[in-house]
């Protein structure tokens, strides 16, 4: 993260700086654990598509082949954090499209979205008859 941060600032809103797009190609392979990684997954492969190409799909290619873990401080009404909230990088996504800061999904939003949303659980066998 540090040096895509500074290669950021190095391309100053120009993202067609083709020196520093290489760099970042250049280092990207030396940030991967090619020991550690899936034998089916070239997970190099994947980031440099993304930051070569970042279309739609390359981007829905490297969301199938990983997977993202996440963790948090759990806010509830005694303790929410405001600027933590702002800051939030996982969504909950309701079924009607409106997307909303995990961090406040519990707190704020859970009952009014499962009360709208959810659906008493049938058994199978009680479908079939």
């Amino acid at each position: 993260m540090e040096m895509i941060d500074e290669a950021s600032h190095e391309l100053n809103h120009d993202s067609r700086n083709l020196l520093v797009l290489a760099k970042v190609l250049r280092r990207v392979p030396g940030f991967i654990d090619k020991d550690k990684e899936p034998k089916s997954v070239n997970v190099t492969r994947m980031l440099l598509n993304v930051l070569r190409e970042g279309g739609e799909s390359v981007v829905k290619q490297f969301h199938r082949e990983s997977l993202f873990l996440g963790a948090m401080h759990f806010q509830d009404r005694y303790n929410l954090d405001l600027e933590r909230i702002q800051r939030c990088g996982i969504h909950y996504a309701t079924p009607e499209g409106k997307v909303i800061p995990f961090c406040t999904y519990n707190t704020l939003h859970r009952e009014r979205v499962e009360a709208k949303f959810s659906r008493p659980y049938v058994p199978e066998q009680e479908i079939e008859k």
